[in-house]
């Protein structure tokens, strides 16, 4: 993309976005792939971005103001999310994001609730880090193609002192599943 296309993308975007939330019309927005608002503070919903089809990765990294992500709920192509330092307290908008490969849900430390990964069948990767008080890990087991699991900080399940886990020839989260349910 040549520096005048960026430019003009850019301010697009600006245009679009309206003090706490992201509004869309009839600008070309619509074909953006990837789309990366990360350190829009002041950012608290994303409503607007469910006109994006085409969106493949959304970064909003450290929208410390954004709470929640049901707006995401109908980008049929989206395969990249990072919500790191959002203030989500769940992903339940995230479970018919089929296409996701790739989540990352570090320092979420409002984040309690991960049901909503259950549907994501083609996740590869998930990070979740940073203290997040996640309660439990069970929808980590309908994930068949989850083969990048990090786990860092979690304070639930800092207490895993005297259980048997046998690590060997384990290759999807599937393969750890009385691991999850211990957790």
């Amino acid at each position: 993309m040549e520096k005048t296309d960026l430019k003009k993308n850019m301010s697009i975007i600006e245009n679009h976005l309206n003090q706490n939330n992201i509004i869309l019309s009839d600008s070309g927005i619509e074909l953006f792939e990837t789309l990366d608002l990360s350190c829009c503070e002041l950012l608290e919903s994303v409503d607007g971005i469910a006109n994006l089809p085409n969106l493949t990765t959304l970064d909003l990294n450290e929208c410390q103001f954004l709470n929640s992500v049901d707006g995401l709920a109908n980008l049929p192509n989206l395969t990249t999310l990072d919500l790191s330092h959002c203030n989500i307290k769940n992903i339940d908008g995230l479970a018919n994001l089929t296409s996701l490969t790739e989540l990352h849900l570090n320092y979420c430390n409002a984040l309690k609730n991960i049901d909503g990964l259950a549907n994501l069948i083609n996740l590869t990767e998930l990070t979740i880090a940073g203290g997040c008080p996640v309660d439990n890990l069970n929808a980590l087991i309908n994930l068949p193609n989850l083969t990048i699991l990090f786990l860092e900080g979690m304070e639930s399940f800092h207490d895993l002192e005297g259980h048997d886990l046998d690590m060997y020839d384990r290759q999807t989260v599937s393969d750890f599943q009385e691991f999850i349910k211990i957790l």
